[in-house]
């Protein structure tokens, strides 16, 4: 009796092991499985055009290619349409971890970006992925500019198309016609330019322009085909357009740098990896549908106007001045401002045979 409470004995401690053992094994899937799904981030990327926008496009393919190649580790809500916010909002909407990616303005808060802002003045570059390759040059980046960008992570910085001059009423064909007229300016750079053609700057909100230059409170604005055409609507309340590829306005897109901190290393270079290389497929989202924004004007009854050689040559002279004195004004502040253009404007120069060029005067 005593052996085969034994044997019964040993088999039942056998059984009981073997079950534990099940046991663990299940509970250390269950953890896997859990640990994994504890990986997964949620991220929100908010901005401010509308979905149809080119730009708004490639943030949303980009957020759907990071989920693939993340295997579900990062998950992103896109907020678009300025859901949280006006435009001049979206640097401290990232910074504050309002959303944990913005696409930004940089020329919505003024002073914040001096050095980065030097790419806005006139005549800089010939299309958005011309000042796209400039600005994302890597000693231009770590040297100046993302410096600027305080409480960030940035992941890229690019422009749109260069802009034209858009008139209600009177078509721009000289520098005099400038004299008097209310023009709402794309920045401050252009403000300094819309001021030097012996016009008035006048600030207003983009979603305000085609109520005022219909109303006659203002007379016209600086502003590419695109967002012009598209965006804001501009095409039935303007009767000229001079054509001049003269300036850029520089945005970017960046991370509240709690957020990019919180990342592991893998999810942080499959992010840095998405942006490299893209400098022509983010600014020329803007130079692809440059020319259909162009024909949809010419369509609905704008006049393209373009300035004889002689008075767009006077035209350019005008910008040269304005960009003297914008980064002289910097140099007094302590700026490196000559340093940042002068370097910008050597970048300009290397890269503009490597990018589509609309710069024809």
């Amino acid at each position: 009796m005593t052996r085969c409470r034994r044997t019964i004995s040993n088999g039942t401690r056998f059984r009981m092991i073997a079950g534990t053992l099940v046991l663990l094994a299940a509970g250390l899937l269950i953890a896997s499985f859990s640990a994994s799904a504890q990986e997964a981030r949620e991220l929100r990327i908010a901005h401010f055009a509308a979905p149809t926008h080119p730009l708004a496009k490639w943030l949303e393919a980009w957020a759907k290619d990071l989920e693939k190649k993340s295997g579900g580790k990062l998950k992103f809500t896109i907020i678009p349409g300025a859901q949280l916010g006006p435009i001049t909002k979206y640097y401290d909407i990232a910074r504050r971890g309002q959303a944990d990616i913005t696409w930004m303005l940089h020329g919505g808060t003024p002073n914040r970006f001096p050095l980065t802002e030097i790419s806005n003045l006139p005549f800089m570059f010939c299309s958005g992925a011309h000042a796209t390759l400039v600005l994302n040059n890597s000693e231009l980046r770590s040297k100046y500019l993302d410096a600027e960008h305080e409480g960030l992570k940035v992941l890229n910085i690019h422009a749109h198309v260069p802009g034209h001059i858009w008139m209600a009423n009177k078509p721009i064909r000289k520098i005099e016609d400038f004299a008097g007229a209310a023009i709402r300016p794309a920045s401050r750079t252009i403000g300094a330019f819309v001021n030097a053609l012996g016009a008035k700057s006048v600030g207003m909100p983009p979603n305000e322009l085609a109520e005022n230059m219909q109303k006659g409170t203002l007379d016209g604005t600086f502003m590419d085909y695109v967002a012009g055409a598209f965006a804001f609507k501009l095409g039935p309340v303007t009767k000229y357009l001079t054509e001049m590829y003269s300036y850029t306005a520089s945005l970017a897109i960046v991370m509240n740098e709690d957020t990019w901190n919180g990342l592991s290393d893998d999810m942080k270079k499959l992010i840095t990896d998405s942006m490299a290389g893209r400098e022509k497929d983010i600014g020329g989202a803007w130079d692809k549908v440059n020319l259909a924004a162009r024909g949809a004007l010419v369509k609905g009854g704008t006049e393209i106007v373009k300035m004889n050689d002689e008075e767009f040559a006077r035209l350019k002279k005008v910008g040269e001045k304005v960009a003297q004195d914008w980064v002289k004004a910097l140099d007094e502040r302590g700026l490196p401002g000559s340093k940042v253009y002068a370097m910008m404007k050597k970048l300009a120069d290397e890269t503009r045979d490597d990018a589509q060029n609309f710069c024809t005067q």
